[in-house]
């Protein structure tokens, strides 16, 4: 499969069949299919000259799209392109150093579910499609340069815009972004080497936007490697 030490697995969307990504110490992205008789077939491999550290598939709306992050602090983009292949639309410096975590954000705007009932309006179909829009495309990573940064992606032609949401002090080892159904707010968090987990709340008020860290301390001892929802 590689030729060397497997990082991370990642299955995609079953709209897209049983399709899965790993990525490795051998700087290579990897997708297999697998076909009817349970065999898996190889059908996408690209060198991003770095161990590719992690990988993260994105929520199906948006299509067949694999992001990896390299040890170089490189992000590159995978799209299914109009020929059924993997193609690269976008490659850029995310982080100083290395890339460890990376997370999609939901395919839905915060509260969704409450489209309706903050409407005032008791005809759900009149604000729902405006309400169901898919937002932008983004991305949340986390690096060696202690970095957690957020990415939006416009056009494939564009460079994403980038925020940085915040810092840990040592390397961020991984993110995670809640899935913001009958929520009020975006919610990402983070884990460090500095043996803390933040949790980052999107705030939007009369000073503007900004995300709003709330530390939990884990160990005084112990780093932190790996952070998710349920």
């Amino acid at each position: 499969m590689h030729e060397g030490p497997v990082w991370q697995v990642a299955w995609a969307h079953p709209k897209y069949e049983s399709v899965i990504a790993t990525c490795g110490y051998d700087n290579r992205v990897k997708v297999f299919k697998r076909e009817q008789n349970n065999s898996w077939t190889e059908i996408f491999q690209d060198n991003l000259d770095s161990s590719v550290n992690c990988i993260a598939w994105a929520p199906w709306e948006y299509g067949l799209i694999l992001a990896a992050g390299t040890a170089q602090g490189r992000i590159v983009i995978f799209q299914k392109g109009g020929d059924d292949k993997l193609q690269r639309i976008h490659d850029f410096v995310a982080h100083k150093e290395g890339v460890n975590g990376i997370s999609w954000g939901p395919s839905t705007e915060p509260a969704v579910l409450m489209a309706g009932v903050q409407s005032g309006s008791d005809d759900k179909s009149e604000v729902m499609p405006e309400k169901f829009k898919l937002p932008v495309k983004r991305l949340v990573s986390g690096g060696n340069d202690k970095a957690v940064m957020v990415w939006e992606f416009f056009d494939a032609s564009e460079s994403p815009r980038a925020t940085k949401i915040g810092e840990h002090t040592d390397w961020v080892r991984d993110v995670a972004w809640s899935n913001n159904i009958g929520l009020l707010y975006e919610t990402i968090a983070s884990c460090s080497e500095d043996c803390t987990a933040r949790v980052w709340r999107h705030v939007v008020d009369k000073d503007g936007s900004n995300w709003v860290p709330k530390e939990v301390k884990i160990s005084e001892k112990i780093p932190l490697w790996k952070v998710s929802w349920s």
